[in-house]
């Protein structure tokens, strides 16, 4: 175990470009990680995380410019999101040109930071627990998981955020959330392509949840039946985000369509 200063870093960088394992400090929980160069380190990690090899191992980057080298490219949409929440707690999974998916997030944290960035922008990181328990949020909590098969721990105390971040997959304009997380997003409750193009002409980032809410209708009473079957599919959602829910109907001579 080392600390999270100067020669602590020059150890983590050594151990990690040789092929080594790490528990780093991040701002949500600790994590496992290992180079991206090295497939035998990440078969490792997958091993002591207790998860299928087959199975993607999200990448933390040192800044935006990295997940552009090593992606290929950022469309306009994880551009705008990676401005607004990197560094930060939000996991984006995005395409690359190699015609995959890949989960990246720009911890808000300077050690890591610098300690990716001397690795070459990029590490293989997952939370520093088996698969299916809680995230440490210490370096001590670490060995009770994977620490004790890791080459090295870097102590640097009780992570700040404590909560495991927002995952959301961003793919053509559409933004899917795939984990709940500090990060929240403006969810919309319809599937209605017109309701997302006006959030999206408006420059909304936002999520599509469809609910299986039964519409009502009051005859004579489109008002009511509207603002019902708005407020029912609003209330089916569940988010720390805004949630915009809309219903709408033809109304003519009186009569409902």
């Amino acid at each position: 175990m080392v600390k999270a200063d100067g020669a602590g870093l020059e150890e983590a960088v050594r151990v990690l470009k040789a092929g080594g394992v790490a528990v780093i400090p991040t701002d949500t929980v600790y994590g496992l990680a290992a180079h991206p160069d090295c497939p035998e380190a990440v078969a490792r990690l997958s091993s002591l995380k207790g998860r299928p090899s087959d199975k993607p191992i999200a990448l933390l980057a040192s800044d935006v410019m990295a997940v552009e080298n090593f992606l290929g490219g950022l469309e306009a949409q994880p551009r705008r999101l990676a401005k607004l929440h990197w560094p930060g707690a939000l996991t984006l999974v995005l395409p690359s040109s190699k015609g995959t998916f890949e989960g990246v997030r720009v911890p808000n944290h300077v050690f890591t930071r610098e300690l990716i960035s001397r690795c070459g922008g990029v590490l293989r990181v997952t939370s520093a627990n088996e698969s299916g328990c809680a995230p440490a949020t210490d370096a001590a909590l670490t060995f009770e998981n994977v620490g004790l098969g890791a080459d090295i721990v870097v102590d640097d105390g009780v992570s700040p955020g404590g909560e495991a971040s927002t995952v959301a997959k961003s793919d053509k304009g559409e933004l899917v959330l795939l984990r709940e997380g500090p990060v929240a997003f403006n969810v919309l409750a319809s599937a209605s392509p017109r309701r997302a193009k006006i959030l999206r002409d408006h420059g909304v980032d936002f999520i599509v949840v469809k609910t299986d809410v039964e519409e009502v209708t009051y005859p004579g009473d489109p008002g009511r039946t509207v603002r019902e079957n708005a407020l029912a599919k609003g209330a089916a959602v569940k988010s720390r985000g805004h949630v915009i829910a809309a219903d709408t109907i033809v109304w003519l001579n009186g009569k409902i369509y």
